[in-house]
């Protein structure tokens, strides 16, 4: 029995990199940093704002490829199964012997994996 395998869309958190320049006014040079944020707070022994960088994790839209490429690596040879056809980030396509398709089926849907039997 064949299983196709299919990516589905993920929510994950990415760190942010931003270039942020900033003028000090003391020694006449503009400054360069890079990171998530630039934030400023005052130091009383210098009597003026310090720049800081703090970094950022934002969320951005991708899919669960890599997770699949996890199972058919940790889990398919478990179950006896073997890989007949991969297009990376695409799907992944997988033949499994009849007697153990509800088990891969279960393990599947535990993982959060989509996937079609033939």
């Amino acid at each position: 029995m064949q299983v196709i395998l299919r990516p589905r869309a993920k929510q994950q958190l990415v760190k942010i990199e931003k270039d942020h320049y900033w003028y000090d006014h003391e020694t006449k040079k503009m400054l360069h940093g890079r990171g998530g944020e630039l934030r400023f707070k005052y130091d009383p022994e210098l009597r003026r704002s310090v720049p800081y960088l703090i970094e950022v994790e934002a969320p951005i839209c991708g899919n669960n490829f890599d997770d699949i490429e996890k199972w058919v690596k940790n889990k398919a040879p478990q179950f006896g199964a073997s890989i007949i056809d991969m297009a990376p980030n695409h799907f992944v396509l997988i033949d499994v012997d009849d007697a153990v398709l509800t088990d891969v089926e279960e393990d599947l849907y535990r993982h959060g994996i989509s996937y079609d039997s033939d």
